[in-house]
């Protein structure tokens, strides 16, 4: 794209020869499904998959949290922020079977209160 910007600037086509050539440019772009990825951009696209993933997961378990129990306290929010994405699942995992708020955040590490 950059060599046709150099192209188009330097020489200027007739009328139809450059209606041709934008119809040509467009069918390019159009197969160039997957434009090139540098590897830099493919490792934040990870990291803001993962970050944006982990994020659903906190929302979603807030929300079942607190829909099961009542309003969530500032430190059970805060300890969701806080959890890894392992331990999200887990306590995903405990919402429909346990009790209280404290059977589904209290196992682990032996911790009984949030």
């Amino acid at each position: 794209m950059d060599l046709l910007m150099v192209i188009d600037w330097i020489l200027r086509l007739p009328a139809e020869l450059e209606l041709e050539l934008r119809s040509d440019i467009q069918k390019m772009e159009g197969e160039c499904v997957m434009p090139y990825v540098s590897s830099f951009e493919r490792i934040g696209l990870q990291i803001g998959r993962q970050e944006g993933r982990q994020e659903g997961q906190v929302e979603l378990l807030g929300r079942l949290l607190a829909r099961r129990f009542g309003d969530l306290p500032a430190a059970v929010q805060n300890r969701l922020q806080q959890a890894s994405a392992a331990q999200l699942l887990a306590w995903g995992e405990r919402v429909f079977d346990a009790a209280t708020l404290e059977d589904v955040l209290g196992w682990e590490e032996g911790k009984t209160t949030p």
